[in-house]
């Protein structure tokens, strides 16, 4: 059971104070307002809704360098787009974590507007019958 192993993990670490299991939630917005930071270190994605919902929130991300992640990155360029490693989430987090706050609050609020546009109803619209008509023409 991957949760458990999570949860050994959490626990062997030190951090069982510091972290909430909250599987499967219906609205996960209350997580992410109480979250500093949105990491997502997917080896692949198709499409991130998880890292789209957390930028519409006005969250910093640290994505990994995957197809699915890059969309969200180009719409979100504050974010770190990163090889999925360790290391390399880490550092990541970090480099949020000691920046300017405000600067960065600023930068993610500036994110979550262009991802809502790009990504909103309108725009897939917009996108479909653009392609249709491509495809027409």
């Amino acid at each position: 059971d991957p949760q458990q192993t999570e949860k050994h993990l959490i626990d062997s670490l030190g951090l069982a104070g510091h972290s909430v299991m909250a599987g499967q939630v219906g609205d996960p917005r209350p997580y992410l307002w109480a979250a500093d930071i949105f990491a997502m270190p997917s080896l692949w994605e198709g499409l991130g809704v998880s890292a789209l919902e957390a930028a519409g929130t006005g969250l910093p991300l640290v994505l990994a360098n995957v197809d699915g992640l890059r969309d969200v990155a180009t719409a979100a360029p504050g974010s770190y787009l990163v090889t999925p490693t360790p290391e390399a989430l880490s550092s990541a987090i970090l480099a949020i974590r000691n920046s300017d706050r405000q600067q960065t609050e600023l930068q993610a609020l500036e994110d979550s507007q262009r991802v809502r546009s790009s990504f909103s109803p309108s725009a897939g619209v917009r996108s479909l019958i653009n392609s249709l008509y491509q495809i027409a023409v």
